[in-house]
């Protein structure tokens, strides 16, 4: 099992990363290979990561669709 880093670290890194975009308005978008979080510790560093983001109530969470509609709405003229 390959690993770069303790899973503290990871999920201080996640957070980070996440308080960050939010912060800066921007949007967090994350990919999450099987290999490196299909772990059963690494599900529930996943799970922690979710409850500090549901922490926060100036955050959307949405599927590409989701987002794509809402541009579409947005600023689609014509």
């Amino acid at each position: 099992m390959d690993r770069t880093a303790s899973y503290e670290l990871t999920l201080d890194n996640w957070c980070r990363e996440f308080d960050g975009a939010v912060d800066e308005g921007l949007c967090l978008t994350s990919l999450f290979h099987p290999k490196i979080t299909g772990k059963p510790g690494r599900i529930l560093l996943l799970e922690r990561l979710f409850e500090h983001m549901r922490e926060r109530d100036d955050v959307w969470f949405a599927t590409c669709r989701d987002v794509a509609h809402w541009w579409l709405k947005e600023h689609h003229h014509g």
